[in-house]
């Protein structure tokens, strides 16, 4: 689905979407590092965020990063990850983490042509019976860039131990 017009939209967008590659790997760091920064206030070891996102984009098992791309450049991603089987449900969710538009893109459709394109690529996949998201309590911009997805807040909250 490497088009950009999304399914939902009637109107094309000038971005396209496509799966990241190696050579996205900096702005890709730079985004997350971004993230970390914006959403949190933490700042984080660009080198390990480097990491972690080569091994999503060598290996599929780990997870997809979408990116979305004007003429020129890459302006947004959205990764999926993390795969939870419900067997209240019989079905895969797939989790959805570091989505990041840059800022003179923002509230312009980039993270919508992002998300649909996420949730085309989903549900191509019987066993995938949802998308979740998570955010920092904080972070009330992107709870409503959510919502405004057709996501909807849940009872559920995270708790987690690190190793």
């Amino acid at each position: 689905m490497d088009q950009s017009k999304s399914k939902n939209s009637e109107q094309a967008t000038p971005w396209k979407v496509r799966k990241a590659v190696k050579d996205d790997l900096e702005v890709l760091t730079k985004f997350s590092v971004l993230i970390a920064m914006e959403t949190e206030g933490k700042k984080v070891d660009s080198s390990s965020v480097r990491s972690g996102i080569a091994n999503v984009i060598h290996d599929p098992s780990k997870g997809v990063i979408f990116v979305a791309c004007d003429e020129k450049k890459v302006i947004g991603c959205f990764m999926i990850n993390g795969r939870e089987w419900s067997e209240w449900r019989n079905g895969f969710f797939l989790w959805l983490t570091g989505t990041y538009t840059e800022i003179d893109y923002r509230r312009k459709g980039v993270r919508k042509v992002l998300f649909d394109h996420g949730c085309e690529w989903a549900k191509s996949d019987p066993d995938v019976i949802g998308l979740r998201g998570y955010r920092h309590k904080s972070n009330k911009k992107i709870h409503k860039a959510e919502l405004r997805t057709g996501m909807q807040q849940t009872d559920y909250r995270i708790n987690e131990i690190i190793f």
